[in-house]
Order: C-alpha cells, then structure tokens, then sequence
C-alpha cells in the first residue's frame, strides 16, 4: 500500500520502480495498493506485478455538495472491503504499508480482518520533515501534527514488522511508538546499473555548461531539502571566486520563489534552473558534475554517491552513514552555508583529492545500496514475517 497514484509516478519517471517489489521472484505475485487515487483503475504492470488504484468516482456527488468529510468516509468504506475481497481472492499472504498514517491505518485494519501479518516501512523522519516544511513535509490531520502522531503511534506499536529504510530512522521509529524487537532495518535499494556509463561529453556542450566548475542539486524545489540554503551557499562561494555552476535539476512548490529570490539576491549569475528532468538526463547532469550538492536526501544521496562525485550534505538524519567527512565528501552543521561554500571550494581547488572522495562515494553506494543486496535483506526480513524460518514475529501481538 503506497501514498501515491501511478500518474505522477510517470510524470517523475519512477514508475518501473513498481517491478522491483517481487524481490527477484520471492514474491508470485505483488498488488500495488493505491489509495485515493484520483480514479479507480487496474493496471498489469507485468506478469507478476498489478496496479489497483481506488478513486471514489461513486461518492462524488458529496463533494458537489460540500460533504467532504462523509465523502471521505465512504471512499475509506468503500475501499476496505474491496481490499478485503482482494486479499482473500487472490490468497495474498502479507501487506505492507509504506507510511505509518492512512497506508500503516488500513494495513492493520485489513491484517486484523484477514488474519494475516503486516509490516511498515519507515521512509523519512516526518517529524523533521514537518519542522522544516509544514504540512507539505509531514502529515497532519485537520490541520493538526498532533493528530498524525497519535495515528502513528497507534499503528506503529501493533506491527508485526517495522521496517526503516535506514539505522536514524530506527530511532526515530522506537521514539515513535514501534516496539525495538520489532525493527529491521532495510537499505533503499536503486539500480546503479545507469552510473557505470561514461560522461556524455555532448551533453554538457548541448547543456552550456561546459568549461564551468559545476555544483549539482537534484531534488524536489521543497524547504525540506533546503533550497533557500542553496542560493546562500553560491552567493558565498561568488565571494571567493569565478568560473562555477549551480545546477538545479527538479521542480516543486519553491521553484517560482527560488528564481525570484535568486534574481533579488543577485546570484542568478551563478545559478541555472533546469526543472523537471527524466531519469536519464538527471544521471547525466550528476556525472557532468564536479561536487554533489545534497543538504538532505534519500535517493539522492545515494544516488549523489553513486555517480562518483565528493558530497557535500548537512549532518542530519541518516547522511553520516553515506557521507563519511573526509572519505566521500563532508558533513556540514545544519544551516553553515559559509562552511558549505567553504568545502565546495576546497573540492574545486583540489580536483585529485576530489576524485579520491568521489570514488570512495561510488564505492559505498554499490557496496551498500544495489538492488541484489536489499533486496537479499528484504526477503529475509519477509521470510522472518510469515514464519518461514519456524518463528513469525506475528505470532505475539498484543
């Protein structure tokens, strides 16, 4: 069950991210839950791997009639006795929810039902997020964080599996309600496969950017990731030199505001915006690139890393265990944009040492985050859930 819809997964190109889930064939067949989806569609992504999205196209005469919130209600109504029929249809042997609110909400609701175990994968400290975005970082409910909290808590303490994506947000999953014998951690896994091809040395003449120094962010335009950060730390670095890019790949709510703070602030000289990019030509932009900007991230970081160039990151949430300061890049204090600048000069200055981090950077991104690896760690943790190994951890709800 995921809090997206298959729409704006094409639009970002992430769509086939959808194949990944069988886990190399451990799983005969896997359901893509979306819900609510802006219509109710079923697509077979593959042989063995099925997009059902439920809109509530049957209930919208409430919201013509400003009953948003009974429309809500028989949408959640709705759904969960159609997921219901799914899971005893097709003989569906686990669930898994990929936040702790609405997904981790009906996960146990329709585990409890049905009788089978679920899992919740953590995948960002909400809580920060929230801090430093609102409600368009982390959840709320009628306005209220407080009110996610309670629901998180809720569905965090009865999982059968807690599943961070990473080792911090084990932390923040205990702190959260989840039980610590029930956490597992698992690795983002990506395919590295696009990092191995050489620069596209055309790309950068076709691109303009060529015979520039070239700073790389690639990311969502949100605070969350700090944007605002981004137009300081160039403005420094101005300060102390010439012949430098900062390449802004992506787009989002901030992208008006930061080309108008950009023109304010009088460092559009040094900065170009590029929006939303596929897939391919985002790996093109990071190979081109001298040093990887990424003041916070998930994919982005490993993928920063795997591109094979130093980075430079703020030290919060999980970055130290891909930033290792001095090996693969550095770890600035959250908010230090002068130290920021300061180290992206450093980088430029000293292209060896550079390339050194860079190498150590890939390194660690295929050692750590191919897709064969997590994938070897999600199966096992899948196989500890439904009790393959003599011992289902659902055995002992309370």
């Amino acid at each position: 069950m995921v809090p997206a819809n298959l729409a704006d997964l094409k639009e970002k190109g992430v769509e086939k991210s959808i194949l990944e889930r069988n886990e190399f064939g451990y799983f005969n067949h896997v359901y893509t839950i979306h819900f609510p989806a802006p219509a109710t569609q079923v697509v077979d992504f593959s042989p063995d791997n099925t997009v059902l999205e439920y809109g509530g196209e049957q209930f919208l005469w409430l919201k013509k009639m400003h009953l948003g919130l009974l429309y809500k209600i028989l949408c959640s109504i709705s759904f969960f006795f159609r997921a219901k029929q799914l899971i005893r249809k097709e003989s569906i042997n686990m669930i898994r929810a990929t936040d702790p609110y609405r997904c981790g909400f009906f996960a146990l609701v329709l585990s409890r039902a049905t009788n089978i175990p679920f899992c919740v994968s953590i995948h960002s400290d909400y809580d920060k997020r929230y801090e430093l975005d609102g409600a368009a970082g982390g959840q709320v409910y009628f306005g209220s964080r407080r009110m996610a909290k309670v629901l998180e808590r809720f569905v965090l303490r009865r999982a059968d599996m807690v599943m961070p994506i990473r080792e911090s947000l084990g932390v923040y999953a205990v702190k959260s309600g989840a039980r610590k014998e029930k956490i597992r951690i698992i690795p983002h896994g990506i395919d590295l496969n696009p990092f191995l091809k050489e620069v596209n040395i055309d790309f950068k003449r076709e691109t303009g950017i060529e015979g520039k120094k070239l700073i790389v962010f690639t990311g969502r335009m949100s605070r969350e990731n700090y944007v605002y950060d981004i137009l300081d730390i160039a403005l420094k670095l101005g300060k102390r030199r010439n012949g430098f890019l900062f390449l802004m790949i992506g787009g989002g709510n901030e992208e008006k505001g930061l080309n108008a703070r950009a023109e304010e602030k009088n460092v559009s000289r040094f900065i170009r915006f590029y929006g939303f990019q596929t897939k391919e030509k985002v790996i093109d932009f990071r190979l081109c690139g001298d040093v990887n900007l990424c003041l916070m991230g998930g994919f982005s970081l490993i993928e920063s890393a795997a591109s094979g160039k130093p980075l430079i990151a703020y030290d919060v949430e999980w970055h130290y265990e891909i930033v290792k300061d001095g090996e693969t890049g550095f770890l600035v204090k959250e908010g230090d944009t002068e130290t920021a600048a300061e180290k992206i000069g450093y980088l430029i200055d000293n292209p060896a040492i550079a390339a050194k981090m860079g190498e150590n950077a890939k390194r660690l991104a295929f050692e750590r985050h191919s897709l064969e690896g997590t994938s070897k760690i999600k199966v096992n943790c899948y196989r500890e859930l439904l009790g393959e190994n003599g011992n289902s951890l659902s055995e002992d709800r309370k």
